[in-house]
């Protein structure tokens, strides 16, 4: 008969002070963990879930860490292992500032992946501290990792709404970006879109990074009153930028009140990036 195996784990750790000297920091807080697992057909099938809670969480050298669990922090999560041997796994860890959620599956040889994400963040003020900007509105980030585990594909979209940054609002954000094969040469295209009072903004451009730079072409920056185009390349050392943007503005004043600044008037730009003695230049026309 196959081997088979039940077995459930409880822990209850009232003070996660123990942990400091695994983690190289002081920790402070508690924690209760529950693990159930089925193991059947010869280990061949398993099915396990986790359920965890972690109370008052305090690291002080990371002061953001408190702010982001609040009071209590939770994880739900399931794995299995089917009888086709792929690895299937759902998860979700519920804090005061996100909600993140995480399904899909992994190959039995954990080579190729199709994970998808979802990460809620109903009030943006909760991530002040973390940011160390003034953020207010809410925002979820989806998206998908496919592929060889090594170098996916990824995708992300997040979604804003009353969005307001340092006193400035942006209104319904969208930003878009796909990329193929992010750990070796990776290709891909990002979109941007925001609609502050004083008018739309987009910016949108497509991306190729090699050993040395990263590339954007097709570069479009779409403010009120005009638009920009151009191509600009970035080494990867930290040398100066190179490229060109060019556009034209019939009236700059709602982009001046975008940076907060007062002026009208008329603008045909054309900026060429170069180096000078490992400075960055750039001439504007």
């Amino acid at each position: 008969e196959p081997f088979g195996l039940e077995a459930k784990l409880a822990l209850d750790a009232p003070s996660l002070a123990p942990l400091s000297v695994l983690a190289g920091m002081p920790v402070a807080g508690a924690a209760q963990v529950t693990v159930d697992a089925t193991v059947a057909n010869g280990g061949q099938s398993v099915d396990a879930t986790v359920d965890g809670t972690v109370r008052n969480l305090q690291l002080p050298t990371v002061p953001a860490a408190a702010a982001l669990a609040g009071e209590t922090a939770t994880l739900q999560a399931k794995v299995q292992t089917a009888a086709d041997s792929n690895h299937r796994v759902d998860a979700t860890l519920t804090t005061a500032a996100a909600e993140v959620k995480v399904e899909g599956t992994i190959a039995s040889a954990f080579d190729t992946l199709d994970i998808g994400y979802r990460v809620a963040v109903p009030q943006l003020a909760a991530l002040t501290p973390v940011t160390g900007t003034a953020l207010a509105g809410a925002a979820e980030l989806t998206g998908r990792a496919t592929g060889p585990v090594a170098s996916p594909t990824v995708t992300a979209t997040l979604d804003g709404k009353g969005v307001d940054v340092a006193g400035q609002p942006l209104g319904a954000v969208r930003a878009e970006v796909r990329a193929e094969d992010v750990a070796g040469a990776a290709t891909g295209s990002l979109s941007f879109r925001a609609a502050p009072p004083q008018g739309a903004v987009s910016l949108a451009a497509d991306f190729a990074k090699s050993d040395t730079a990263v590339r954007l072409d097709n570069l479009r920056i779409g403010a009120p009153g005009g638009s920009l185009s151009g191509q600009v390349t970035a080494p990867l050392n930290g040398a100066p930028a190179q490229g060109t943007i060019a556009g034209r503005f019939q009236d700059i004043a709602p982009l001046l009140a975008i940076a907060g600044m007062d002026g009208a008037g008329a603008l045909n730009l054309s900026v060429k990036l170069s180096g000078e003695n490992g400075a960055q230049v750039a001439d504007a026309d």
